[in-house]
C-alpha cells in the first residue's frame, strides 16, 4: 500500500513539475524577447548579433538545464538524505554525526568548485561569443572582406578565439575531474 502509494507520488510530482518547468521556460522566453525589444536600439548595438543571440540562448539552455534534470535530482536527494539522516539518528546517532559531516564537507567542496567552474564557463561563454561574432561577420561582410582582402585576419581572429575556447574548456574539464574525485573520495 505505502510503496504505491509512494510511487504515485513521484510520478505526480514528476508531471507536475516537468509542466511547471516548461511553462515557465516559455514565459521565460517570452519575457526576453520583450524586454530586449522594448529596449534602445542603441543599448542593443553595442553587441555583435551573433554573441547577443549566442548568450541569450545559452543563458536560457543554461537555466533549462538546471531546472530541468539537476533540480529535481537536487530535491530527491535532499529529501532522500534527511529520511537517511533521520534513520540513522534513530539507529546510531554516532553514525548520524558522522554523515552530517561528511555532508557539510561534501556541500563545501562543492561549492568551491562551482565557483572555479562558474568563472572558466564565462569566459568560454564570452569567447564563443566573439566566435559567432566572427562568423556572422564573414557571413554578412563577405564581399567587404573579399574587396579589403581581410580573409586572413578574419581567419587568424577566428582561430585565436577557437584557441581560447579550447584552453578554456580542457580547464573546465580539469575542474569537473577534480570535482568528481573530490565528491568519489567523500562517499562513505
Amino acid at each position: 500500500g505505502m510503496g504505491i502509494f509512494t510511487g504515485l507520488t513521484f510520478i505526480i510530482f514528476g508531471k507536475l513539475f516537468f509542466h511547471s518547468l516548461f511553462k515557465t521556460l516559455a514565459d521565460l522566453r517570452l519575457q526576453l524577447f520583450d524586454h530586449l525589444s522594448a529596449g534602445r536600439v542603441g543599448d542593443i548595438e553595442q553587441y555583435h548579433p551573433g554573441e547577443l543571440i549566442s548568450r541569450v540562448n545559452s543563458d536560457v539552455d543554461a537555466v533549462s538545464e538546471v531546472f530541468g534534470y539537476q533540480f529535481r535530482q537536487l530535491v530527491f536527494t535532499v529529501l532522500t538524505g534527511i529520511c537517511a539522516m533521520i534513520a540513522m539518528m534513530v539507529i546510531d546517532w554516532k553514525v548520524g554525526v558522522v554523515l552530517v559531516i561528511v555532508a557539510v564537507l561534501t556541500a563545501v567542496v562543492n561549492h568551491y568548485y562551482a565557483g572555479k567552474m562558474r568563472v572558466v564557463s564565462d569566459r568560454i561563454q564570452a569567447t564563443l561569443g566573439r566566435m559567432s561574432a566572427t562568423a556572422m561577420d564573414a557571413v554578412y561582410g563577405s564581399k567587404e572582406v573579399r574587396i579589403y582582402h581581410m580573409q586572413s585576419a578574419q581567419q587568424d581572429n577566428y582561430e585565436k578565439s577557437n584557441g581560447k575556447w579550447l584552453d578554456n574548456t580542457k580547464e573546465n574539464s580539469g575542474i569537473r575531474a577534480k570535482l568528481e574525485l573530490a565528491n568519489f573520495s567523500l562517499k562513505i
